[in-house]
């Protein structure tokens, strides 16, 4: 996704933003604000603080930063971290299925193989299942 048009991130930023009250985005944009001053570098969220704030174990946590690193830099910016909140908070079903996948496609291929489902089941502990089912209750 490198190369994308500062016309294009506005509209992402807009089109994650709208699936949020003014509220919301408040906490949000506050949220941001603190995590990113907690990083080495203002104005992003770097991998350390985001698996401080989102403690997942191990592989899985690894996985989680990769997919709201969408421009694959080994940061997240505030529209990657919108967007990833989007999606999981606010996504369609389809959405968060594709999020899912992301996470397990560990290789980037566009397919799960048996080793990197079996990696990444293993490290699944049974809280996760219980917010794998939170997640898609919805649909």
């Amino acid at each position: 996704m490198g190369n994308i048009h500062g016309g294009e991130i506005a509209m992402q930023i807009r089109k994650a933003s709208e699936r949020f009250d003014q509220c919301e985005l408040r906490l949000i944009q506050e949220t941001f604000k603190d995590l990113s001053h907690l990083s080495r570098d203002s104005k992003y969220i770097d991998k350390e603080t985001f698996l401080q704030y989102f403690p997942l174990p191990g592989l899985l946590g690894e996985r989680l930063f990769a997919v709201f690193d969408r421009k694959n830099v080994g940061r997240v910016d505030y529209e990657d971290f919108i967007c990833g909140l989007a999606v999981t908070c606010r996504g369609s079903c389809e959405e968060k299925i594709k999020f899912i996948f992301d996470i397990y496609d560990v290789n980037h291929s566009n397919a799960v193989s048996r080793e990197e489902l079996s990696a990444l089941l293993n490290h699944a502990p049974k809280s996760i299942m219980k917010l794998g089912r939170a997640l898609f209750s919805s649909c």
